[in-house]
């Protein structure tokens, strides 16, 4: 809940000031506020949503719109930035609350039109600069999106710390190398650089699956990639992106694709020991054991 003061003044910001480099795409690394004054930010967003509402609420009377868009904001980000346990930010949530940030803005255009009725040529020039500048970032932004490889990039840029920055560039990549015929393909090089890149960076687990992944399709890996994969799964803590790399590795072994068995078995074995699983999912993780895997299980 402190964290979301920040992010909403975040979209806030993405909103009135649409430059590409703000927006990030990935918003993994976000560090978590721990109290009012850690990141120091947090303190004053909860401030500035205070003010906005009660702006808001002031001028409920005087300027309808204005009021309506700022509640229409705030009550579009009620869900996703109140106490249900969701992923902390997406840019993509402001799809409808950013409807009521432009009739809050173009209210007090308005408002400041009727003010300044005696400078004709002041309200067609901020018009005319607020287009523009629209339409350039909004150019710069499709041209970033209109390629994969490009887009991210330009994510990774914005964001180098971010593991899903650089598991996205590398899977950019593989895909591009493709799943089974990539052996010996420039771009299933440039895929296990990157995702190496990206773990040496990151720590990832999920880079360090990757490479494992990857390797194997290009007949490189080798026990060494595998300790590294199943030291950081030892490691870190078992959210939910962490708990998927045993269903990635399940996947991939379904699809045939060389995985060592026994290594699947080991990182199965960690991921299960460490983390809680619905019994569900346990009768699932048993079925694609017995189908796949059984014939590993002394070496594992």
């Amino acid at each position: 809940l402190l964290t979301q003061g920040r992010v909403l003044m975040m979209y806030l910001g993405q909103i009135l000031i649409p430059l590409p480099s703000h927006m990030s795409f990935n918003y993994d690394e976000l560090v978590v506020s721990r109290s009012l004054l850690q990141p120091a930010t947090t303190l004053p967003s909860l401030l500035a949503i205070a003010g906005l509402l009660s702006w808001a609420w002031a001028w409920r009377k005087r300027r309808p719109v204005f009021s309506l868009g700022v509640l229409l904001f705030f009550a579009g980000h009620l869900l996703t930035s109140s106490i249900i346990p969701l992923e902390l930010a997406f840019e993509h949530r402001n799809h409808l609350p950013m409807i009521g940030v432009l009739l809050a803005l173009a209210d007090l255009i308005e408002a400041g039109w009727q003010r300044w009725a005696s400078r004709p040529l002041l309200p067609p020039t901020l018009l005319a600069s607020l287009r523009l500048a629209t339409t350039v970032a909004g150019g710069l932004r499709a041209h970033a999106w209109g390629d994969p490889i490009r887009f991210a990039k330009h994510n990774l840029a914005n964001s180098p710390d971010s593991p899903r920055a650089w598991l996205a560039l590398g899977g950019a990549y593989f895909d591009l190398a493709g799943r089974k015929e990539g052996r010996g393909s420039p771009y299933l090089d440039l895929a296990i650089a990157t995702v190496e890149e990206g773990a040496a960076r990151t720590g990832s687990p999920s880079a360090y699956s990757n490479i494992v992944i990857y390797k194997t399709i290009d007949g490189t890996v080798d026990q060494a990639d595998w300790d590294r994969l199943l030291q950081r799964v030892e490691e870190v803590p078992m959210v939910p992106a962490n708990k998927a790399i045993l269903w990635t590795c399940f996947t991939n072994v379904r699809a045939d694709i060389g995985l060592d068995k026994a290594q699947v078995l080991r990182v199965a074995a960690t991921v299960t020991r460490r983390a809680g699983f619905s019994p569900l999912e346990r009768v699932k993780m048993a079925g694609l054991v017995y189908r796949h895997l059984s014939k590993n299980w002394k070496n594992g």
